[in-house]
């Protein structure tokens, strides 16, 4: 059933999940009962959950002249329709519906919580923004292109072999497709965690700027106030990782340009009204209770400021280690499904839940442990004698 509330998308992936849903059970009670009829009405029910991905595949390759996942998802709708395999085209619908499902709900929630989030410290955030893809995303998507067409010819090629139903195990691998997916799902979990932390991310991209860096200049004046053990507790757990630099309030200014002119990414963490640098570094932080009137800076560290330094640079840390479990996960199914199809027989039914387990397998992953918390007990980041507090 839709919900009530939400986005139009979300309504109407509803819509569409009940029908690959009553699709499924006819499907299923044509093979039972043997009334091949009940088959034959489950088909235009399951291409109507299909839309989606038939609306992606005609654009791909009418207006791109390209072949990719969406493609090889069509075409293997297609056999499944020419061969009678209409129980396996209504699964197919029934995972694509459940899983895009999953990721609407997910986005919904995220942008009514990131809006809460900026009414509660007075920020105009880019709600309605789309998270860009990071440098792993883009790899990911562009391996599957390149991937999707070799597939399409195996599947053509194999056919003589292996039959159409085992030759169709070619259509249903992605090689770094589902990343299109999942990556827009660990960034929203990852932020939302930075959120309760009362780390603020300004721009979408901010997390792999920060996962980037190799070089922290502080403002002195950000240490200012804190006893001194947990100064150089922080200043020598930072330096086993990174290239430090404690700016002095008294000096009038800092060769950010020498730093990444030598390769250095240089993260610069400042106070709310301090314009020193923030043009010249590679990432400008912004910290402190007042931070939230800086737009300016990709990221806020508001309550703690300096203090969460640690909790952010963890976040991008789990971030990048998250991406990339993303990436090679869904590979290793698709591996494992050429495999069984090969030398085990398996079918096409087989191979269709292969390809949503690779998919499972990485939101699984989000879920597995806290984005948040003491990153720094789990070897995350790097082994601070104490935590800062």
């Amino acid at each position: 059933m839709p919900d009530a509330v939400g986005s139009p998308e979300l309504r109407r992936n509803g819509q569409r999940l009940a029908a690959a849903s009553a699709a499924l059970g006819l499907s299923a009670a044509s093979v039972l009962l043997r009334t091949p009829v009940l088959g034959y009405v489950s088909v235009p029910v399951s291409l109507f959950a299909f839309l989606p991905v038939l609306a992606n595949a005609g654009r791909s390759l009418g207006k791109e002249r390209a072949i990719n996942d969406q493609v090889l998802a069509a075409t293997r709708a297609a056999i499944c329709v020419a061969m009678g395999y209409y129980c396996i085209l209504a699964l197919d619908a029934t995972l694509q519906s459940a899983g895009q499902r999953l990721f609407l709900r997910q986005e919904d929630g995220f942008r009514k919580n990131l809006k809460q989030a900026a009414q509660q410290h007075g920020l105009v955030l880019p709600v309605d923004m789309p998270l860009q893809p990071d440098r792993r995303q883009i790899h990911a998507e562009q391996t599957a292109e390149r991937a999707a067409p070799w597939m399409l010819g195996f599947f053509v090629l194999t056919i003589p072999m292996m039959g159409v139903n085992r030759a169709a195990a070619f259509l249903t691998t992605t090689f770094g497709g589902h990343l299109r997916n999942l990556g827009p799902y660990t960034s929203r979990r990852v932020i939302h965690a930075a959120m309760q932390e009362g780390i603020v991310l300004m721009q979408p991209d901010a997390l792999e700027s920060a996962a980037q860096v190799d070089t922290l200049v502080i403002d002195s004046r950000l240490l200012e106030g804190l006893p001194q053990e947990e100064v150089h507790g922080l200043i020598d757990g930072l330096q086993r990782q990174y290239r430090v630099q404690v700016l002095d309030a008294a000096a009038q200014h800092i060769s950010f340009g020498e730093l990444q002119a030598s390769g250095n990414k240089v993260a610069y963490l400042h106070g709310p009204e301090d314009e020193l640098g923030r043009q010249a570094a590679f990432l400008c932080i912004a910290c402190g209770n007042r931070a939230a009137q800086v737009t300016s800076a990709p990221i806020l560290l508001l309550g703690d400021g300096i203090r969460q330094l640690p909790v952010l640079l963890a976040l991008a840390n789990t971030f990048t280690q998250r991406q990339r479990f993303n990436f090679i996960a869904p590979i290793g199914v698709d591996l494992m499904d050429i495999a069984t199809t090969v030398f085990l027989d398996f079918g096409l039914i087989y191979s269709v839940l292969f390809t949503y387990t690779g998919l499972g397998l990485g939101v699984v992953n989000n879920h597995l442990e806290k984005c948040k918390g003491n990153p720094i007990s789990e070897q995350e980041l790097l082994p601070v004698p104490a935590p800062i507090r």
